[in-house]
């Protein structure tokens, strides 16, 4: 089992990354959230018009990412990814979204500028891999019939693609793989 993650450990983290990048965030209070499935952290705030400002409501984390369930630094790095969404629109007195700043302070922050849970784990139904780089995403539902989706997208690095059926534990099911002329094999 992997460690279960408290209030407390999350607050540990939280001062850390304040004092790394500069920007006290350890008053703003850290809900867990059995409703949240899909999202695994999120933070939120209210724009204020005059004068223009970012005030922080809360930082929010799902029970899901927190029991267990996944390895200590995909967890550290998703309450990072959130304090870092808290840092850029507060410094830039906005909401930048995953945009260029986000994505700069999160590199900044020592962690990935993805802007996409790429960990995988509980709930999801697919787990898509490029048999080049072993580059990998998880997807909750696909928009189009499996040939379909591998003949459209491709990989950045031109390598196949492949589709694995997960079943409700995250284990592999069965799998697709389609060449790069769009051809099952």
């Amino acid at each position: 089992m992997k460690k279960v993650w408290s209030k407390k450990d999350i607050e540990v983290v939280i001062k850390e990354i304040s004092e790394k990048m500069g920007l006290d965030a350890t008053k703003i209070p850290i809900e867990i959230s059995s409703k949240m499935k899909r999202r695994k952290g999120q933070f939120m705030f209210v724009c204020i018009k005059t004068p223009k400002s970012i005030h922080p409501l809360k930082f929010k984390f799902s029970n899901i990412l927190l029991d267990g369930n996944y390895e200590e630094d995909v967890v550290r790095e998703v309450i990072i990814h959130e304090y870092v969404h808290f840092y850029t629109n507060t410094i830039n007195k906005k909401n930048c979204y995953h945009d260029y700043r986000f994505k700069l302070n999160c590199r900044k922050a020592g962690i990935s500028d993805s802007t996409y849970f790429t960990a995988g784990g509980v709930g999801y139904k697919y787990k898509i891999v490029c048999s080049k780089c072993k580059g990998a995403c998880y997807r909750y539902k696909l928009k189009y019939d499996m040939e379909t989706y591998l003949k459209k997208f491709k990989c950045k690095c031109g390598g196949t693609l492949k589709i694995i059926k997960l079943d409700s534990d995250g284990n592999p099911e069965n799998e697709i793989e389609v060449n790069k002329e769009g051809k099952k094999h």
